[in-house]
């Protein structure tokens, strides 16, 4: 027992001496003569600065600082050789691993690489004294096409002949991860993935989950399968990317989906979905360098959708839905474009078309909807709100999303509106102008017809031409809602069941929250002197020259400034509106 104990001291007393002389051997002394062979393999310079053989945890080369070029064509940072131990005693060595940390490829490095990469493998191999099995590396900056790549990592694992057989990359500028197959002709067969990636100044077109399966020859990537996400949306289709002669971008892409709930970041959040949507689109792109596809990307599809509902109002209790929705979009990086749009809406049609300019968050419509039912409009932004009918207009106008909280703060809308046979209540301003006309119900107005013509600016809303049929009486006039909610117009109203003796104008003031209606300080004014000379009938014809009196006193506090003049009879006719300012 002794002797074996004896004998373990010295073997473990030899190890510690051959450690202790591996480490203070003077490696570099063998530097120019391994920058020299290494040199010739690679028919250029290559120079090392520092070289050293470690033991542990298993015999390895440990080298810093490689450049290869005159003008450093490739740097290495740090390297680590190791070799597998029992093939140091056979006719071949083997590497089990090459990990090398930190480094750089300048343009032309990367270029003669891919060159390499690309060549078809040999019919006839020569024999091979050191096989390498695996290769890591980190840390790398690749310059590509003016689009440097920085932190490039991966793995290549080689075939007995040192050929690659795997490549695994991941390029964290993109998150791209990609596995790539070399083949015997040249090309590869390649499997990349990404997590996202967004169009450019368009935060709510995130590309989700992007795949693409297809091989790589030396002028294109041809893609047999490309898949992603879109607002929840799924695209498959096929592409094409070359870059000889220039970078080239196509494909085609199906579109399908169901069941999708997602919030626009444009829209403050609020919510778009749809029951179902089914479309088919293609692409193309071209420019000098990769970042040009981004900037020159256009897409053209053809999109039906069935139950589609956006949330215009955050507060209110339902959005606003439409049953059906067929459209054209048209992408460019300056704008999206749903034209030709035809939809069914609460009842009725929706025709039109709608523009977003990324850049400047503007929103532009031109829209037409025809025998709608307006009170699920109406819900989609005031719970409170009575509007029931039938709804036919026109509008236009550009809204800016940046100033959605404080709507209609540069934005502009105008058109033309007409509702038939419904009824206007559950409004403070209905009641008001009810508790001066007697026949009619305190909550609402029953109707034949109201029409107008509608300006939305930065001023508010403003209402002219303002025609109401009703039950009981008839109304035309101006009316204005101010961006803060403040009232102000004239309405000339004709009673009827009176026998033509009742017409006076009605100015509106006061606020959304606590309207003031009352007939003009005119029509006081004829109303108390016709009824102290001729009793009531003189209060009926003083009524009626009341806007005659307005007109003579030029009180211009009780005249219609809102664009309605006086006509004499009573009534009033159209005069023209003031522009905004």
């Amino acid at each position: 027992m002794k002797f074996l104990k004896y004998v373990l001291i010295c073997l473990i007393a030899l190890l510690f001496i051959f450690l202790a002389v591996t480490y203070f051997i003077p490696f570099e002394r063998y530097i120019p003569e391994v920058e020299r062979v290494i040199s010739a393999l690679v028919e250029r310079p290559v120079r090392i600065e520092r070289l050293k053989i470690e033991l542990l945890p298993a015999p390895h080369l440990h080298i810093e600082g490689v450049t290869v070029g005159r003008v450093g064509e490739v740097k290495l940072g740090t390297l680590e050789v190791g070799f597998d131990a029992n093939s140091l005693f056979h006719s071949q060595c083997v590497v089990s691993l090459v990990a090398i940390e930190r480094g750089e490829l300048d343009e032309g490095a990367v270029t003669e690489l891919f060159e390499w990469l690309m060549s078809p493998v040999p019919t006839v191999q020569e024999p091979v004294y050191c096989r390498v099995e695996r290769l890591d590396f980190k840390g790398f900056r690749l310059e590509v096409s003016d689009m440097p790549l920085d932190g490039v990592a991966g793995t290549v694992l080689f075939t007995a002949n040192n050929d690659p057989d795997l490549i695994s990359l991941h390029v964290p500028l993109f998150d791209l991860t990609a596995e790539v197959k070399p083949r015997p002709d040249g090309t590869f067969h390649v499997v990349a993935t990404t997590p996202g990636w967004a169009v450019p100044d368009i935060p709510d077109m995130q590309l989700e989950g992007i795949k693409a399966i297809g091989d790589i020859s030396d002028t294109d990537f041809d893609i047999q399968e490309l898949s992603g996400k879109l607002m929840g949306v799924t695209l498959r289709g096929k592409a094409r990317l070359h870059w000889e002669p220039e970078w080239e971008l196509s494909g085609a892409v199906n579109i399908a989906g169901s069941n999708v709930s997602h919030a626009i970041k444009a829209l403050d959040e609020r919510v778009i979905g749809f029951g179902s949507l089914q479309g088919h689109g293609v692409f193309h792109s071209h420019g000098a360098t990769p970042d040009a596809l981004v900037e020159h990307l256009v897409m053209d599809a053809d999109v039906k959708s069935t139950d589609f509902s956006l949330q215009i109002e955050p507060r209110a209790k339902q959005p606003l839905k439409l049953e059906q929705l067929n459209t054209h979009i048209a992408y460019t990086p300056d704008a999206i474009r749903l034209q030709q749009m035809d939809a069914k809406l609460a009842g009725g049609t929706l025709k039109g078309a709608m523009t977003l300019l990324p850049a400047t968050s503007i929103f532009r419509f031109d829209l037409s909807p025809k025998g709608v039912h307006p009170q699920p409009i109406v819900r989609a932004v005031d719970d409170g709100l009575l509007l029931s009918g039938v709804l036919d207009a026109n509008v236009k106008g550009s809204i800016n999303l940046d100033h959605l909280r404080d709507f209609p703060r540069e934005s502009r809308i105008e058109g033309k509106f007409t509702i038939r046979h419904g009824e206007l209540g559950e409004s403070k301003l209905v009641e008001a102008v009810n508790s001066n006309i007697p026949k009619t119900q305190e909550k609402k107005i029953q109707f034949d017809q109201i029409s107008s013509d509608i300006l939305v600016d930065n001023a508010g809303f403003q209402l002219s031409k303002l025609k109401i049929v009703a039950s009981v009486f008839n109304a035309e006039g101006n009316l204005s809602i101010s961006s803060q909610e403040q009232l102000d117009g004239v309405l000339g109203m004709d009673l009827k069941g009176m026998a033509g003796l009742v017409s006076f104008p009605l100015r509106v003031s006061g606020s959304l929250d606590s309207p003031v209606v009352r007939p003009t300080g005119g029509v006081m004014a004829g109303a108390a002197i016709g009824t102290a000379l001729l009793g009531p009938v003189g209060a009926a014809i003083g009524i009626r020259a009341g806007p005659l009196i307005d007109r003579v006193w030029g009180k211009k506090a009780n005249t219609p400034a809102s664009g309605v003049v006086p006509d004499g009879k009573g009534g009033a006719t159209q005069g023209v509106v003031p522009p905004a300012h």
